[in-house]
């Protein structure tokens, strides 16, 4: 069983006022887009973490396949909405994918290509030419480090921490590696 996290809590600062997970693209919020290609992969459960404008949020996540954790702790950084979303997992999970949601050319076809390679013992991380991509796979023996990181901005740490156990899944599909923080990103996911 693999548990997938979708990180929407962030407050999206460098958009400017606007908050980029409910800004439309092709007709739906960013946010509702990846929790679609969440929807439809193979993930065994899905767990949206939601913080910044979550009651504005909350109605896009009408599916009863989800669970719905809000982080009060938001402003406290993206690791803080990993800890939220991982007290939700069902204990017989044997990974979790950590899924960004301001990736807006991830498909269920990239959460699947990933979920295909995974083997619940290692990490898993699209990669090409050394730049990381998302979303990420860790297993089971890593949830508690995931828990107690301390490294406010996300499980970069915990990677590093257990480099032996990364496993590359070498791409180049720009859809692992294009997220949206700009006005400049969102005029081209946009048109």
């Amino acid at each position: 069983m693999v548990s997938g996290i979708l990180l929407a809590a962030g407050n999206s600062t460098r958009m400017g006022d606007a908050n980029k997970l409910l800004l439309p693209i092709k007709g739906e919020p960013l946010f509702v887009k990846m929790v679609r290609a969440m929807e439809h992969s193979n993930l065994d459960e899905l767990i949206v973490v939601l913080g910044h404008d979550y009651k504005q949020m909350i109605p896009h996540c009408n599916s009863n396949a989800l669970k719905l954790a809000i982080n009060g702790n938001h402003l406290e950084g993206q690791t803080s909405s990993i800890k939220a979303g991982m007290q939700l997992i069902n204990p017989s999970s044997n990974a979790v994918m950590i899924c960004l949601a301001d990736m807006p050319l991830i498909t269920s076809d990239h959460l699947n290509k990933l979920l295909t390679v995974s083997n619940h013992q290692n990490i898993f991380r699209p990669m090409h030419n050394g730049r990381p991509g998302n979303p990420t796979i860790f297993p089971k023996s890593l949830f508690n480090e995931l828990l107690d990181c301390k490294n406010p901005n996300g499980c970069k740490e915990v990677i590093n921490t257990n480099a032996d156990l990364l496993k590359i899944y070498d791409t180049e599909d720009p859809a692992y590696f294009s997220d949206m923080d700009t006005p400049e990103e969102y005029s081209k996911f946009a048109s």
